[in-house]
């Protein structure tokens, strides 16, 4: 079933609008992209990035907005608002925001600690006297705010009042931790905030959004409470995901309202151009036209980091915290994004320095589209690389440390969620937890595996302590070497006075051969390349189809035996572009971010030949230690880490059988295996190479399109 799409957009400086049930106004002005500086390439990337996740069966339906300086620049629907009605998903739907909710309802709180109704560092008992009990007692206003109050995640939903909510929780109390000393995500804390406000101002939660919010932005979310209310049919329905695969629809407009009564955690209904108008206000510090709504102080307060939140996302060298009703992004130690997500696939972003407004809505339950649009949102929309700055506390650890007993690097990095992670190559990168001794740290997910540091005479971090059960003693930090060759010493032994050499002077070319697993399977491999940056690798059966990877610039893809394209992001996407035949005997410095020549050591399958230790690091997939023939600059072999279901896993490539190719140097055979036995190995054997083909002669169709 070919799925329904729809534009609202910006185009030659005219509006395109398409009919919508219900009345539908733009809250700001179309404008052509490149009025606010961005280009029509880049958002149809990202339009093409959004659909792609509907498309592939990720959400039902979904809703595309991006505002920029106050400009409506892209507006997009696609797939469907009620697949078994056959109603398209369109501009304009109303969306159930569930905890989206939050920020507006925070808002409100925001505004009453303006007043002087509601103190912030007030005990919740000053509002609830419920909480006049044990541990409750000590929780706080802001402990609520922040989501600090050790309340459990979500209890006392079926209550029938705020009121009853909030004696519900004080009864249960914090559970999970003394109030102020964690974070733990907590509708229940949502809603006693709400019930707290709701004492505290003498007006139901409904009254006091609509009036501190609502009303000055001219918002027209609502709460629905009446089958018969109109407003229901505008709404998209609500689908889960059904065991074994597919969705089920839970919910639809004909089924009535959902909630009695606005809660703090949950219960707007709103239209993606609608929640831009609130996102706008913080952005404005606080004012809606000549109207101030919050102080700057209320903004500040709001945005301001309180936890380091264990929260997915997937924009690269930015850490996510929690704020007060927030979630906030950092680059460094500056804030740079602020936003929400609701548990029915809606989702927000704003840049204050951008004055860019992203909302992407669906009505999934629970999916991770959101999220991994992220990376695209990065892509197509922000056009300064991310840098993560390493935290003061963890840069003692950073550097490179030198295993004598396995002959091989660890590498200890600052991640961009702010802690420490281990790159051991021919293993995987583990994630390190710290521990009360700063020099004992343990691995994530497998707690009772610790790592150690040493220092030296002077307190200085020196060395680097396996696990105990690997056996190996400590790894010394690896010191400059000023007898080590230099990167582009290397780069200019492999390719002389020429250049690059990888493989551009040899035109389009194709290479044939043959794998074979260690299960004993042989197959066909087919590399077809065209210079640095195109490249489509074949296996598999030609009698059952061949399935592909397909690399074209910065994008990646993935073609089944039966033809259907997939395109890969984050660290499969990295891996798939760092991994291709042209980078392997390319110059490296035109693919990694970094490239350092670590150690000089013997090579671990034959005594007494000496290689070099080369670190090759890229923005999005784990690093590369190739080891290199001092003699000749060539690649020996790579330790690398793949994304397996369950994480990453160590990859080790050997690079044989060189051949001279019209001057340049290509292994015809290649030999990987897994770090763990049970994943197994193969082998790529080459046999023969045909180079400057012509492409409308010798190939079928285009095989490195992305798309379609």
């Amino acid at each position: 079933m070919k799925l329904p799409y729809t534009r609202l957009r910006a185009g030659l400086g005219t509006l395109l609008l398409v009919p919508l049930s219900g009345a539908q106004e733009l809250a700001f002005p179309a404008a052509t992209p490149e009025e606010v500086g961005l280009t029509r390439a880049a958002l149809d990337g990202l339009a093409a990035a959004a659909r792609r996740l509907v498309d592939e069966g990720r959400v039902v339906g979904a809703e595309l907005l991006v505002v920029k300086d106050r400009r409506t620049v892209l507006h997009e629907a696609w797939g469907w608002k009620d697949r078994e009605d056959g109603v398209a998903m369109e501009p304009g739907t109303l969306y159930d925001l569930r905890s989206m909710t939050k920020p507006v309802v925070g808002t409100a709180a925001q505004a009453l600690i303006d007043e002087g109704v509601l103190d912030p560092a007030a005990p919740v008992v000053r509002y609830l006297p419920a909480f006049d009990r044990d541990r409750a007692r000590d929780i706080t206003v802001e402990h609520l705010l922040t989501h600090r109050s050790g309340l459990e995640w979500s209890v006392c939903m079926g209550a029938s009042s705020l009121a009853a909510m909030a004696e519900c929780c004080a009864e249960l109390g914090p559970t999970r931790f003394l109030p102020g000393t964690d974070f733990l995500y907590s509708n229940a804390g949502s809603n006693t905030l709400a019930a707290a406000m709701e004492v505290a101002s003498g007006q139901d939660l409904e009254a006091l959004v609509a009036a501190r919010v609502l009303a000055p932005l001219g918002m027209r979310a609502f709460v629905p409470r009446l089958a018969d209310d109109e407003r229901l049919t505008r709404m998209a329905s609500t689908y889960a995901l059904e065991e074994g695969g597919g969705f089920e629809r839970v919910w639809s407009p004909a089924d009535g309202p959902r909630y009695r009564f606005l809660q703090g955690a949950q219960g707007l209904v709103c239209s993606a151009a609608d929640y831009a108008r609130f996102l706008a206000l913080w952005i404005d510090e606080g004012t809606v036209g000549a109207t101030r709504v919050l102080s700057p102080e209320a903004v500040r307060r709001g945005l301001t980091p309180a936890s380091l939140a264990p929260l997915p996302t997937t924009f690269p060298g930015r850490r996510v915290y929690y704020a007060q009703h927030w979630r906030v992004w950092t680059r460094g130690h500056e804030l740079e994004l602020f936003g929400h997500s609701g548990s029915d696939g809606t989702f927000a972003w704003a840049w204050p320095e951008r004055d860019l407004i992203v909302l992407y809505l669906t009505q999934t339950v629970l999916t991770t589209a959101g999220v991994e649009l992220e990376e695209e949102l990065d892509r197509w929309l922000l056009d300064e690389p991310a840098r993560a700055e390493v935290p003061d506390e963890l840069r003692p650890y950073v550097g490179h440390y030198w295993s004598e007993e396995r002959r091989m690097v660890r590498t200890v990095y600052a991640d961009g969620e702010g802690s420490l992670t281990v790159d051991v190559p021919e293993v995987a990168s583990f994630k390190l937890v710290p521990t009360e001794d700063p020099l004992r740290w343990q691995v994530r997910g497998r707690e009772e595996l610790e790592v150690g540091f040493e220092r030296d005479a002077e307190g200085r971090i020196a060395a680097f302590v396996a696990p105990a059960s690997t056996g190996e003693g400590p790894a010394p930090r690896l010191v400059a070497d000023p007898g080590l060759p230099s990167v582009d010493a290397l780069m200019a032994l492999r390719f002389g006075e020429d250049g690059d050499g990888a493989l551009s002077s040899l035109g389009l070319f194709r290479l044939r051969g043959t794998y074979t697993t260690t299960a004993g399977q042989e197959g066909i491999d087919v590399l077809i390349s065209d210079g640095l940056l195109r490249s489509r690798e074949e296996t598999g059966d030609p009698e059952k189809g061949l399935a592909a990877t397909v690399c074209n610039g910065a994008r990646a893809a993935t073609v089944s035996r039966r033809g259907r394209r997939r395109e890969i992001t984050g660290s499969q996407r990295a891996a798939a572009i760092t991994g291709r035949l042209a980078v392997v005997v390319g110059d490296w410095r035109r693919f990694h971010e970094t490239v350092e020549v670590l150690a000089r050591t013997d090579h671990p399958d034959e005594a007494g030949r000496e290689v070099l230790a080369v670190r090759a690091t890229s923005k999005d997939a784990p690093a590369t230690v190739y080891l290199v023939d001092p003699a000749t600059g060539l690649p020996l072999r790579a330790y690398s880490a793949v994304e397996m279901p369950f994480g990453s896993i160590g990859k080790v490539t050997s690079f044989e059988d060189y051949r001279e190719v019209e001057g340049v140097w290509i292994p015809f055979r290649w030999v990987g295996s897994l770090a763990s036995a049970a994943f197994g190995g193969s082998t790529v054997q080459y046999g023969e190479i045909e180079t400057h083909l012509d492409p409308e002669v010798d190939l079928e169709g285009d095989p490195f399109a992305i798309d379609g």
